[in-house]
């Protein structure tokens, strides 16, 4: 009787301990989730503002300013580095971040060994100054 009572206590030992880093790996997943998405809303409103204001802006002011404003909102995810590109029509954003967590193995399965990364990009199209210009060139003709 002695002898089944310890094996059923060193089973159930494995077994909650595998339990434990199941359910730590999926509240890991649900933050970093939430972080990722986050990350990606708060950006596209950072261009948004940015391009919409009618502001002439720098894309190193655009990075430091963005970098910030993304990095104090997440709870788990940190933004390494963050390239703002403007082209001819609209800007281009490229963030590369990765996962605050001191367990590798999770670590590695949310963000791998080099971390992720999100591109996102924004037209820059300013309507009052795309409407001036049109009524001064049909003003014109």
């Amino acid at each position: 009787m002695n002898g089944r009572k310890a094996s059923l206590t060193v089973e159930a030992v494995f077994v909650i301990n595998i339990t434990i880093w199941v359910l730590m790996a999926v509240c890991y997943a649900a933050v970093y989730s939430h972080d990722r998405t986050a990350m990606f809303s708060m950006a596209e409103h950072y261009i948004e503002q940015a391009v919409e204001d009618g502001k002439k802006f720098t894309a190193s002011d655009m990075e430091t300013g963005l970098k910030q404003y993304v990095n104090e909102h997440l709870f788990l995810c940190r933004a390494d580095s963050i390239s703002v590109r403007k082209e001819l029509l609209l800007v281009r954003v490229d963030i590369t971040f990765h996962a605050e967590v001191s367990v590798p193995f999770i670590k590695r399965l949310l963000t791998g060994e080099k971390g992720r990364k999100i591109s996102l990009s924004h037209e820059l199209l300013f309507a009052p100054e795309y409407l001036w210009n049109s009524r001064e060139i049909r003003d014109k003709k």
